[in-house]
Protein backbone atom coordinates (compact mmCIF):
# COMPACT_ATOMS: atom_id res chain seq x y z
CA UNK A 1 0.00 0.00 0.00
CA UNK A 2 1.17 3.43 -1.14
CA UNK A 3 2.58 5.70 2.28
CA UNK A 4 0.88 9.25 2.36
CA UNK A 5 4.64 10.67 2.22
CA UNK A 6 4.77 8.52 -0.77
CA UNK A 7 1.74 10.01 -2.28
CA UNK A 8 3.08 13.64 -1.77
CA UNK A 9 6.20 12.78 -3.37
CA UNK A 10 8.79 11.84 -0.07
CA UNK A 11 10.75 9.02 -0.58
CA UNK A 12 10.05 7.87 3.15
CA UNK A 13 10.49 9.05 6.71
CA UNK A 14 13.94 8.55 6.82
CA UNK A 15 14.46 10.76 3.65
CA UNK A 16 13.35 13.71 5.35
CA UNK A 17 16.57 16.09 6.00
CA UNK A 18 15.76 19.31 7.23
CA UNK A 19 19.70 20.47 7.43
CA UNK A 20 19.47 20.12 4.07
CA UNK A 21 18.59 23.36 2.05
CA UNK A 22 16.87 22.54 -1.47
CA UNK A 23 17.09 24.65 -4.87
CA UNK A 24 14.32 27.28 -5.64
CA UNK A 25 12.14 25.53 -8.12
CA UNK A 26 9.37 27.73 -9.43
CA UNK A 27 6.23 25.91 -10.02
CA UNK A 28 3.44 27.61 -12.55
CA UNK A 29 0.51 28.87 -10.83
CA UNK A 30 -1.86 26.70 -9.80
CA UNK A 31 -5.41 28.26 -9.60
CA UNK A 32 -9.39 27.05 -8.79
CA UNK A 33 -12.17 28.63 -10.32
CA UNK A 34 -15.16 29.14 -7.81
CA UNK A 35 -18.47 27.14 -9.24
CA UNK A 36 -20.71 30.04 -8.44
CA UNK A 37 -23.48 31.33 -9.94
CA UNK A 38 -22.73 34.75 -12.38
CA UNK A 39 -25.39 36.97 -10.52
CA UNK A 40 -24.17 36.17 -6.91
CA UNK A 41 -20.83 36.90 -8.04
CA UNK A 42 -21.01 40.53 -9.65
CA UNK A 43 -23.77 42.11 -7.03
CA UNK A 44 -25.75 41.61 -3.75
CA UNK A 45 -29.17 40.13 -4.61
CA UNK A 46 -30.65 43.00 -2.46
CA UNK A 47 -29.82 46.19 -2.17
CA UNK A 48 -28.22 46.28 1.46
CA UNK A 49 -26.92 42.62 1.75
CA UNK A 50 -23.71 42.29 2.83
CA UNK A 51 -21.64 40.19 -0.46
CA UNK A 52 -19.28 38.46 1.56
CA UNK A 53 -22.39 36.57 2.74
CA UNK A 54 -23.17 35.68 -0.89
CA UNK A 55 -19.32 34.71 -1.70
CA UNK A 56 -19.18 32.81 1.38
CA UNK A 57 -21.98 30.74 0.18
CA UNK A 58 -20.63 30.50 -3.22
CA UNK A 59 -17.39 29.25 -1.60
CA UNK A 60 -19.03 26.06 -0.51
CA UNK A 61 -19.42 24.56 -4.31
CA UNK A 62 -16.80 22.66 -4.97
CA UNK A 63 -13.67 24.01 -6.75
CA UNK A 64 -12.21 23.10 -10.07
CA UNK A 65 -8.71 23.27 -10.03
CA UNK A 66 -6.63 24.26 -12.85
CA UNK A 67 -4.11 22.29 -12.06
CA UNK A 68 -3.21 19.62 -9.75
CA UNK A 69 -1.82 19.98 -6.10
CA UNK A 70 -1.78 22.24 -2.60
CA UNK A 71 -3.05 25.77 -3.47
CA UNK A 72 -5.04 27.81 -1.87
CA UNK A 73 -5.32 30.31 -4.59
CA UNK A 74 -9.10 31.40 -6.63
CA UNK A 75 -9.75 33.18 -9.72
CA UNK A 76 -8.63 36.31 -9.93
CA UNK A 77 -11.77 37.69 -10.99
CA UNK A 78 -13.67 36.15 -8.09
CA UNK A 79 -11.34 38.89 -5.97
CA UNK A 80 -12.27 41.48 -8.24
CA UNK A 81 -15.78 40.80 -8.16
CA UNK A 82 -15.72 40.62 -3.99
CA UNK A 83 -14.11 44.40 -4.44
CA UNK A 84 -16.54 45.40 -6.27
CA UNK A 85 -19.28 43.75 -4.45
CA UNK A 86 -18.19 45.39 -0.90
CA UNK A 87 -17.72 49.33 -2.93
CA UNK A 88 -20.95 48.70 -4.39
CA UNK A 89 -22.82 47.68 -0.78
CA UNK A 90 -21.13 50.71 1.32
CA UNK A 91 -21.69 52.56 -1.46
CA UNK A 92 -25.49 52.15 -1.23
CA UNK A 93 -25.18 52.35 2.74
CA UNK A 94 -24.07 55.70 2.42
CA UNK A 95 -26.79 56.81 -0.12
CA UNK A 96 -29.24 54.92 2.31
CA UNK A 97 -28.29 56.92 5.25
CA UNK A 98 -28.12 60.48 2.95
CA UNK A 99 -31.77 60.10 1.85
CA UNK A 100 -33.23 59.29 4.42
CA UNK A 101 -35.47 62.30 4.64
CA UNK A 102 -36.33 61.79 0.82
CA UNK A 103 -37.69 58.07 1.46
CA UNK A 104 -39.30 59.26 4.81
CA UNK A 105 -41.04 62.31 2.34
CA UNK A 106 -41.97 59.63 0.34
CA UNK A 107 -43.79 57.71 2.19
CA UNK A 108 -45.87 60.27 4.12
CA UNK A 109 -49.04 62.41 3.60
CA UNK A 110 -49.36 65.30 1.23
CA UNK A 111 -51.13 68.34 1.83
CA UNK A 112 -54.32 67.29 -0.21
CA UNK A 113 -54.65 63.29 1.59
CA UNK A 114 -57.69 62.62 3.04
CA UNK A 115 -57.50 62.38 6.93
CA UNK A 116 -59.03 58.96 8.80
CA UNK A 117 -61.79 59.79 11.02
CA UNK A 118 -63.29 62.78 9.69
CA UNK A 119 -66.73 63.10 8.57
CA UNK A 120 -67.06 63.05 4.90
CA UNK A 121 -63.72 61.21 4.40
CA UNK A 122 -62.20 57.91 3.80
CA UNK A 123 -61.68 55.50 6.52
CA UNK A 124 -58.54 54.61 4.97
CA UNK A 125 -55.24 56.35 5.24
CA UNK A 126 -54.02 57.57 1.59
CA UNK A 127 -51.11 55.67 0.13
CA UNK A 128 -48.04 57.98 -0.72
CA UNK A 129 -48.45 58.02 -4.52
CA UNK A 130 -51.70 59.71 -3.39
CA UNK A 131 -50.27 62.56 -1.75
CA UNK A 132 -50.20 66.15 -3.36
CA UNK A 133 -51.44 69.62 -3.27
CA UNK A 134 -55.08 70.47 -1.98
CA UNK A 135 -57.55 68.81 -3.37
CA UNK A 136 -61.15 69.32 -0.90
CA UNK A 137 -62.65 71.58 -3.25
CA UNK A 138 -62.52 74.56 -1.43
CA UNK A 139 -61.37 77.54 -1.67
CA UNK A 140 -57.47 78.18 -1.42
CA UNK A 141 -55.95 79.28 1.97
CA UNK A 142 -54.47 83.22 2.16
CA UNK A 143 -51.91 81.73 4.59
CA UNK A 144 -50.03 78.47 3.07
CA UNK A 145 -47.51 78.24 6.26
CA UNK A 146 -48.97 78.71 9.89
CA UNK A 147 -48.13 79.12 13.28
CA UNK A 148 -50.43 78.09 15.77
CA UNK A 149 -49.91 78.64 19.53
CA UNK A 150 -51.66 76.65 22.13
CA UNK A 151 -51.53 77.18 25.56
CA UNK A 152 -51.60 74.83 27.88
CA UNK A 153 -54.55 76.70 29.63
CA UNK A 154 -56.77 75.76 26.96
CA UNK A 155 -55.38 72.06 26.60
CA UNK A 156 -56.94 72.00 30.38
CA UNK A 157 -60.42 72.64 29.67
CA UNK A 158 -62.84 72.89 32.35
CA UNK A 159 -60.70 70.39 34.41
CA UNK A 160 -58.34 73.05 36.59
CA UNK A 161 -55.29 70.84 35.25
CA UNK A 162 -53.61 68.71 32.70
CA UNK A 163 -55.29 67.65 29.71
CA UNK A 164 -58.97 67.52 28.96
CA UNK A 165 -59.46 64.60 26.29
CA UNK A 166 -62.49 66.38 24.76
CA UNK A 167 -60.45 69.43 24.25
CA UNK A 168 -57.14 67.79 23.05
CA UNK A 169 -59.49 65.77 20.49
CA UNK A 170 -61.30 69.00 19.14
CA UNK A 171 -58.38 70.65 18.99
CA UNK A 172 -56.64 67.73 16.60
CA UNK A 173 -59.69 67.81 14.37
CA UNK A 174 -59.24 71.11 13.98
CA UNK A 175 -56.05 71.13 12.65
CA UNK A 176 -56.72 68.26 11.05
CA UNK A 177 -59.12 70.13 8.49
CA UNK A 178 -56.27 72.52 8.24
CA UNK A 179 -53.91 70.02 6.64
CA UNK A 180 -56.95 68.70 4.63
CA UNK A 181 -57.10 71.93 2.99
CA UNK A 182 -53.45 72.50 1.90
CA UNK A 183 -51.81 74.35 4.99
CA UNK A 184 -48.80 73.52 6.37
CA UNK A 185 -49.06 73.53 10.76
CA UNK A 186 -46.50 74.36 12.73
CA UNK A 187 -47.17 74.22 16.57
CA UNK A 188 -46.05 75.67 19.98
CA UNK A 189 -47.80 74.03 22.77
CA UNK A 190 -47.63 75.84 26.65
CA UNK A 191 -46.92 74.05 29.70
CA UNK A 192 -48.81 76.33 32.09
CA UNK A 193 -51.24 73.50 32.66
CA UNK A 194 -48.61 70.96 34.63
CA UNK A 195 -46.70 74.06 35.55
CA UNK A 196 -45.45 77.62 35.44
CA UNK A 197 -42.10 78.53 36.27
CA UNK A 198 -42.93 81.87 36.88
CA UNK A 199 -44.94 81.12 39.69
CA UNK A 200 -43.40 78.11 41.18
CA UNK A 201 -40.19 80.15 42.06
CA UNK A 202 -42.72 82.62 44.18
CA UNK A 203 -44.12 79.07 46.33
CA UNK A 204 -41.15 76.92 46.63
CA UNK A 205 -38.15 77.65 48.85
CA UNK A 206 -34.99 77.76 47.47
CA UNK A 207 -36.29 77.26 43.74
CA UNK A 208 -34.51 79.09 41.15
CA UNK A 209 -35.72 80.50 38.19
CA UNK A 210 -33.59 78.52 35.48
CA UNK A 211 -34.59 75.56 37.27
CA UNK A 212 -38.00 76.37 37.60
CA UNK A 213 -38.24 77.58 33.62
CA UNK A 214 -36.90 73.75 32.43
CA UNK A 215 -39.35 72.23 34.36
CA UNK A 216 -42.07 74.06 32.54
CA UNK A 217 -39.87 72.97 29.10
CA UNK A 218 -40.90 69.42 30.28
CA UNK A 219 -44.37 70.03 30.89
CA UNK A 220 -44.79 71.35 26.94
CA UNK A 221 -43.01 68.22 25.59
CA UNK A 222 -46.04 66.15 27.37
CA UNK A 223 -48.29 68.44 25.77
CA UNK A 224 -46.98 68.35 22.68
CA UNK A 225 -46.46 64.15 22.79
CA UNK A 226 -50.33 63.78 23.36
CA UNK A 227 -50.79 66.37 20.43
CA UNK A 228 -48.84 64.24 18.36
CA UNK A 229 -50.62 61.03 19.25
CA UNK A 230 -54.12 62.37 18.75
CA UNK A 231 -53.52 64.01 15.66
CA UNK A 232 -52.00 60.71 14.39
CA UNK A 233 -54.88 59.15 15.55
CA UNK A 234 -56.91 60.98 12.93
CA UNK A 235 -53.95 59.81 10.22
CA UNK A 236 -52.33 63.05 10.37
CA UNK A 237 -48.76 62.62 10.05
CA UNK A 238 -46.48 64.53 12.55
CA UNK A 239 -43.52 64.92 14.18
CA UNK A 240 -42.44 66.26 17.48
CA UNK A 241 -39.07 68.17 17.66
CA UNK A 242 -37.73 69.36 21.25
CA UNK A 243 -35.15 72.15 21.77
CA UNK A 244 -33.85 70.29 25.04
CA UNK A 245 -32.63 66.74 22.83
CA UNK A 246 -34.92 64.07 24.06
CA UNK A 247 -34.24 61.48 21.70
CA UNK A 248 -35.87 58.39 22.52
CA UNK A 249 -39.33 60.44 22.26
CA UNK A 250 -38.65 63.44 19.85
CA UNK A 251 -36.20 64.27 17.16
CA UNK A 252 -34.21 67.36 17.95
CA UNK A 253 -34.71 70.53 16.53
CA UNK A 254 -33.26 71.15 13.20
CA UNK A 255 -34.40 74.19 11.33
CA UNK A 256 -33.98 72.52 8.05
CA UNK A 257 -35.82 69.22 8.74
CA UNK A 258 -38.53 71.02 9.94
CA UNK A 259 -38.63 72.78 7.05
CA UNK A 260 -38.25 69.89 4.96
CA UNK A 261 -41.57 67.97 7.07
CA UNK A 262 -43.66 71.38 6.45
CA UNK A 263 -43.10 70.73 2.67
CA UNK A 264 -43.90 66.64 2.98
CA UNK A 265 -47.14 67.61 4.50
CA UNK A 266 -46.44 66.96 8.22
CA UNK A 267 -47.25 68.64 11.15
CA UNK A 268 -44.56 69.80 13.39
CA UNK A 269 -45.05 70.24 16.98
CA UNK A 270 -42.22 72.74 19.08
CA UNK A 271 -41.44 71.01 22.64
CA UNK A 272 -39.37 72.44 24.98
CA UNK A 273 -39.99 76.50 24.18
CA UNK A 274 -36.52 77.72 22.77
CA UNK A 275 -34.62 75.84 25.19
CA UNK A 276 -33.52 78.59 27.35
CA UNK A 277 -34.23 80.25 30.59
CA UNK A 278 -36.44 83.55 31.15
CA UNK A 279 -37.97 82.98 27.67
CA UNK A 280 -41.79 82.15 27.49
CA UNK A 281 -43.43 79.91 25.12
CA UNK A 282 -45.00 82.63 22.88
CA UNK A 283 -41.35 84.42 22.30
CA UNK A 284 -40.86 80.67 21.45
CA UNK A 285 -43.35 80.30 18.55
CA UNK A 286 -42.98 83.65 17.63
CA UNK A 287 -38.80 82.84 17.31
CA UNK A 288 -40.15 79.33 15.15
CA UNK A 289 -42.49 81.22 12.85
CA UNK A 290 -40.05 83.46 11.34
CA UNK A 291 -37.31 80.46 11.26
CA UNK A 292 -40.43 78.42 9.52
CA UNK A 293 -40.81 81.37 7.53
CA UNK A 294 -44.62 81.31 8.11
CA UNK A 295 -47.32 83.97 6.70
CA UNK A 296 -49.58 84.35 10.03
CA UNK A 297 -48.92 83.72 13.74
CA UNK A 298 -52.20 82.20 14.97
CA UNK A 299 -52.26 82.70 18.91
CA UNK A 300 -55.51 80.38 20.25
CA UNK A 301 -56.22 81.19 23.88
CA UNK A 302 -59.84 80.74 25.74
CA UNK A 303 -61.31 83.72 24.56
CA UNK A 304 -62.30 85.70 20.93
CA UNK A 305 -59.71 88.41 20.70
CA UNK A 306 -58.13 91.11 22.35
CA UNK A 307 -59.94 93.13 25.00
CA UNK A 308 -59.12 96.53 26.09
CA UNK A 309 -60.02 94.85 29.91
CA UNK A 310 -61.31 91.98 31.45
CA UNK A 311 -64.05 90.42 30.14
CA UNK A 312 -64.40 88.16 32.89
CA UNK A 313 -64.34 91.11 35.20
CA UNK A 314 -66.36 94.12 33.62
CA UNK A 315 -68.43 91.75 30.99
CA UNK A 316 -70.55 94.85 29.69
CA UNK A 317 -67.92 97.35 29.34
CA UNK A 318 -64.82 95.21 27.91
CA UNK A 319 -64.21 96.18 24.14
CA UNK A 320 -62.97 93.75 21.94
CA UNK A 321 -60.62 94.86 19.38
CA UNK A 322 -61.08 94.18 15.48
CA UNK A 323 -57.61 95.47 14.88
CA UNK A 324 -54.42 96.39 16.26
CA UNK A 325 -51.07 97.47 15.32
CA UNK A 326 -47.79 95.91 16.60
CA UNK A 327 -47.08 99.74 18.18
CA UNK A 328 -50.47 100.34 19.98
CA UNK A 329 -49.97 96.62 21.74
CA UNK A 330 -46.92 97.88 23.53
CA UNK A 331 -48.13 101.49 24.11
CA UNK A 332 -50.92 100.40 25.77
CA UNK A 333 -49.69 96.95 27.05
CA UNK A 334 -52.41 94.92 25.92
CA UNK A 335 -52.02 91.20 27.25
CA UNK A 336 -51.68 89.80 23.80
CA UNK A 337 -47.93 88.52 23.67
CA UNK A 338 -44.92 88.90 26.10
CA UNK A 339 -42.60 92.40 24.57
CA UNK A 340 -40.31 90.17 22.96
CA UNK A 341 -42.71 88.14 20.77
CA UNK A 342 -44.31 91.26 19.89
CA UNK A 343 -41.40 92.63 18.94
CA UNK A 344 -40.12 89.57 16.48
CA UNK A 345 -43.37 89.57 14.95
CA UNK A 346 -43.02 92.87 13.89
CA UNK A 347 -39.54 92.91 13.29
CA UNK A 348 -40.47 89.77 10.75
CA UNK A 349 -43.75 91.26 9.21
CA UNK A 350 -45.79 88.19 10.95
CA UNK A 351 -49.23 89.47 11.73
CA UNK A 352 -50.77 87.76 14.55
CA UNK A 353 -55.03 86.68 15.06
CA UNK A 354 -55.86 85.83 18.37
CA UNK A 355 -58.77 84.30 18.47
CA UNK A 356 -60.78 80.98 20.50
CA UNK A 357 -60.18 78.13 19.85
CA UNK A 358 -63.00 76.50 21.55
CA UNK A 359 -65.30 77.66 18.55
CA UNK A 360 -65.10 75.42 16.15
CA UNK A 361 -63.65 75.86 12.35
CA UNK A 362 -62.15 78.65 13.77
CA UNK A 363 -57.84 77.57 12.98
CA UNK A 364 -59.58 76.83 9.04
CA UNK A 365 -61.26 80.07 9.21
CA UNK A 366 -58.16 81.86 10.00
CA UNK A 367 -56.02 80.47 7.15
CA UNK A 368 -58.62 80.83 4.95
CA UNK A 369 -57.96 85.03 5.92
CA UNK A 370 -61.61 85.03 6.88
CA UNK A 371 -62.36 87.62 10.02
CA UNK A 372 -62.04 85.68 13.17
CA UNK A 373 -60.96 86.98 16.34
CA UNK A 374 -58.40 90.50 16.78
CA UNK A 375 -55.37 90.57 14.03
CA UNK A 376 -52.38 92.34 15.11
CA UNK A 377 -50.44 93.90 12.02
CA UNK A 378 -47.95 96.63 11.40
CA UNK A 379 -50.69 99.03 10.94
CA UNK A 380 -54.34 99.08 12.18
CA UNK A 381 -55.67 99.37 9.27
CA UNK A 382 -53.54 97.05 6.98
CA UNK A 383 -54.63 94.43 5.06
CA UNK A 384 -56.12 91.33 7.28
CA UNK A 385 -59.61 89.70 7.67
CA UNK A 386 -62.43 92.04 7.91
CA UNK A 387 -64.14 92.47 11.09
CA UNK A 388 -65.82 90.04 12.62
CA UNK A 389 -68.27 90.60 15.32
CA UNK A 390 -69.44 93.96 17.03
CA UNK A 391 -66.34 96.05 19.00
CA UNK A 392 -69.00 95.36 21.79
CA UNK A 393 -69.36 91.94 22.03
CA UNK A 394 -68.29 89.71 24.91
CA UNK A 395 -65.84 87.26 25.83
CA UNK A 396 -66.76 83.52 24.74
CA UNK A 397 -65.33 81.79 27.51
CA UNK A 398 -64.83 78.37 28.34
Amino acid sequence: MQTLASQRGIAGPGAFQPSVRRPFQPQAPQVHVVSAPRATMCRCARPFEDPVAHLDRSMDAPATPLHHGNSNAYDTGAMDQLDHGLQNYYSNKRDHALSLDSIDSQLSFGPGAKINGLPGHSSHSTSPSQAGPASSGGPDPKYKTVMLKVSGEALQGKQGFGIDPEVLQAVASEVARAVQHGVSMAIVVGGGNYFRGAEAVKGIKGLERTTADYVGMLATVMNALCLQSALEGLGVETRVQTAIEMREVAEPYIRRRAISHLKAGRVVIFGAGTGNPFFTTDTAAALRAAEMNAEVFLKATKVDGVYDCDPVKYPHKARRYDRLSYRQVSMDSLSVMDETAITLCKENNIPVIVFNIMEQGNILKAALGEPVGTVVCEYADAEAPDAGASTGAQAAMH
